[in-house]
């Protein structure tokens, strides 16, 4: 961790002259625990776009500013309490559908403290209730309705106590119920004004709402929208037997649905299914999981890292060539 508190190298917040600063923004995937921080995506991309013909002569600093937990309303407020600091030239928000979709929406969360943003009256706000909920109130699967009564007569009576017990006892068997049913519901397209209809368009105007203020300080901004394990598995029989056992018409609409949103409101979106996807087929790699968690599931590990960073910087490498023989050509 540097001491601005991020799992990344330290950073002056005085842009280097001639500098290029790119901020990903994200959840456990880019803050990346899981390996080591030169193993990182963003470690990589920062290596070699050091490299790229156009940028040799610039210092370039990939930053960033992932963080475990965190959906697209957190990570939004990191990029205005944090982010501005340094002075970025682009802006990367990299998107998990999985879960970043249900942590923009309390009604699917199940993490009541932290802060989301509600429509109202058609526009976004910020809603910081969680600075004043009560205990009982803070998540259905860490209290009980028994926690609402004073303390004193829970401590005296035996039959509250068993109550409590028994509640309590149930709620893990709850949660991964739940859970597990996510798990899968954000692969489907959401029927209208259901739950899931309403995490995508609160998602998708927070992503909105990033833009502009991205676009309003000069800077680029692009999205990244990270696969899930189940759509890049090496085995192509995985891959539809997983399809068939959740009845699921296909593993692809999240990342359809967000490419076209980026289309509509002049977002770059690069899918990371589909190379990854290939990747993993071509090789016979697993791009995701270690081997003491889950095989082939979970997060990237260095090979995921590594093909990752590869790709994006080649992606960017070429954008940057292509605006440099279009100032050129002007």
């Amino acid at each position: 961790m540097n001491s601005g508190g991020f799992r990344d190298y330290e950073r002056s917040k005085t842009k280097p002259k001639n500098g290029l600063r790119i901020a990903l923004l994200g959840d456990s995937f880019t803050e990346a625990f899981h390996v080591k921080l030169e193993d990182t995506y963003g470690a990589i991309m920062e290596q070699k776009l050091q490299q790229c013909s156009v940028l040799k002569d610039q210092k370039v600093e990939v930053m960033n500013f992932g963080s475990q937990g965190y959906g697209t309303a957190q990570e939004l407020m990191t990029l205005r309490h944090h982010v501005w600091d340094y002075a970025p030239d682009l802006v990367i928000l990299a998107f998990y559908a999985a879960n970043d979709l249900r942590n923009n929406y309390r009604p699917l969360d199940h993490d009541y403290l932290r802060p989301y943003f509600v429509y109202k009256n058609g526009e976004l706000e910020l809603d910081m209730s969680f600075q004043t909920m009560k205990p009982w109130e803070r998540g259905r699967y860490v209290f009980s309705m028994v926690d609402i009564l004073p303390i004193w007569l829970v401590r005296n009576s035996r039959i509250l106590q068993l109550i409590r017990k028994v509640d309590m006892d149930a709620k893990p068997r709850q949660f991964l119920d739940e859970k597990g049913k996510s798990l899968i519901s954000f692969y489907r397209e959401p029927e209208l004004n259901s739950e899931w209809d309403e995490a995508w368009k609160v998602t998708e105007g927070l992503i909105k709402l990033m833009r502009d203020e991205v676009y309003e300080r000069g800077a680029g901004f692009m999205v990244i929208a990270i696969s899930d394990s189940h759509q890049v598995h090496p085995n192509l029989e995985h891959r539809e037997k997983f399809k068939n056992n959740h009845n699921l018409s296909d593993l692809y609409y999240p990342d359809r649905r967000i490419e076209a949103f980026g289309k509509q409101e002049n977002i770059p979106v690069y899918i990371l299914s589909g190379p990854l996807g290939n990747e993993a087929q071509k090789t016979g790699k697993c791009l995701y999981g270690f081997d003491n968690a889950e095989p082939c599931g979970g997060h990237w590990n260095i090979e995921g890292h590594k093909f990752v960073g590869k790709i994006m910087s080649n992606y960017l490498c070429d954008k940057y060539k292509l605006e440099r023989s279009r100032g050129v050509g002007e």
